[in-house]
């Protein structure tokens, strides 16, 4: 698949903790290539970056075809949640995704290198630490389809999603929005402790909803991170499950929500894990996710089953849970400099996406 230029994003003030009513303040932003820096302001909550979704006029034609840039791997990644800088230390926090879990374990200094402008920068004094050697702790958003044609509790979501809860430890954070997430829609779980969103799940029902948008529903729930008290201590997750079906499939506006909620992932520093749930892995509905985890150097599976997904989830939420800090010094850096992480393991070789350093 192939990453886009973002040609569309946008950026809302947020405010509200754990569940609050919100009043939806939406304040546009003009256009930038690459992700923008989250505001330092906590975002409003409940409603997609842009606003209101457009009106579907039906005339638009069939989807064009994006022509092609670079090829990104879809199967697995290499996440890197932010670089930050304090004097000339300094440290990257990523996760690998969709190799075997020791694969994160096993990473070294020696199997790392930051690139920049495609130097590889001079760095001294390396390490790298594991997540539970730190203060950071891990927050994931789950978008779910739920829809007339996909069913969440008859697919298995319920259960997959409670071992996904369970196995996260104190502190982290939980939380769930459905498809076509729209202001006064209780389709939601707000982002919260991993034993409440467990028992909140039981509340859980299907829905007759027609139009399904993942695209809306993933700008809302990166959102749902800055209600939490200190965000920045968290290493952020979207984890999408469904069947990739869009209102938009048909349309060639498709294009342009994807890369809203791309933007969406970028600015939130998130790193999205997508999962398609269906028999026919080659169901065009797919497109979606997979389109969506090139552009944002996320991971795309399909399942088969209830026991695909379970054991899929199982495997993504350990690799969540090995994520790694490299800390190193480098003169080279300041910030707002634009750098990748390069992890070298055997014949693997995985690139993040560039991201701007920020000075603390």
């Amino acid at each position: 698949m192939n990453r886009f230029i973002i040609v569309a994003a946008a950026i809302v003030a947020l405010a509200g903790l754990h569940g609050c009513a919100c009043q939806d303040v939406v304040e546009k932003a003009g256009l930038d290539q690459r992700p923008m820096e989250v505001m330092e302001e906590k975002p409003e909550r409940n409603m997609a970056d842009g606003g209101a979704l457009p009106v579907t006029t039906g005339g638009e034609g069939p989807v064009r075809p994006v022509a092609d840039e670079e090829p990104v791997n879809i199967v697995e990644a290499l996440g890197v949640h932010g670089v930050e800088l304090n004097g000339t230390r300094a440290s990257a926090w990523f996760t690998i995704l969709g190799r075997e879990t020791d694969f994160g374990e096993r990473v070294r200094p020696d199997d790392l290198q930051l690139i920049s402008e495609e130097e590889v920068l001079e760095v001294t004094v390396r390490e790298v630490q594991p997540l539970t050697a730190t203060k950071r702790k891990v927050a994931i958003m789950v978008v779910l389809a739920n829809h007339e044609n996909f069913d969440p509790v008859a697919n298995g979501v319920v259960g997959s999603l409670r071992r996904l809860a369970s196995a996260l430890g104190p502190g982290d954070a939980i939380g769930l929005v459905h498809y076509g997430t729209e202001p006064g829609r209780p389709d939601r779980i707000d982002i919260q402790s991993p034993a409440s969103f467990e028992a909140a799940l039981g509340n859980l029902q299907p829905t007759r909803r027609a139009e399904p948008d993942p695209f809306a529903a993933i700008e809302v729930a990166t959102r749902e991170f800055f209600s939490l008290e200190e965000p920045e201590n968290f290493l952020r997750f979207v984890v999408v499950v469904g069947d990739g079906t869009s209102r938009w499939d048909s349309l060639p506006s498709r294009a342009k929500w994807q890369a809203r909620a791309v933007g969406s992932l970028g600015r939130a520093s998130v790193v999205p894990i997508l999962i398609g749930v269906g028999s026919d892995a080659t169901d065009d509905g797919y497109a979606n996710y997979a389109e969506i985890a090139g552009q944002a150097h996320g991971v795309y599976t399909h399942v088969a089953d209830a026991e695909g997904l379970r054991v899929t989830l199982d495997g993504y939420a350990a690799q969540m849970l090995v994520s790694r800090v490299y800390e190193f010094n480098c003169k080279a850096l300041s910030g707002g400099t634009e750098v990748t992480l390069r992890a070298t393991l055997g014949d693997t070789v995985l690139e993040s996406k560039s991201l701007e350093v920020v000075q603390k």
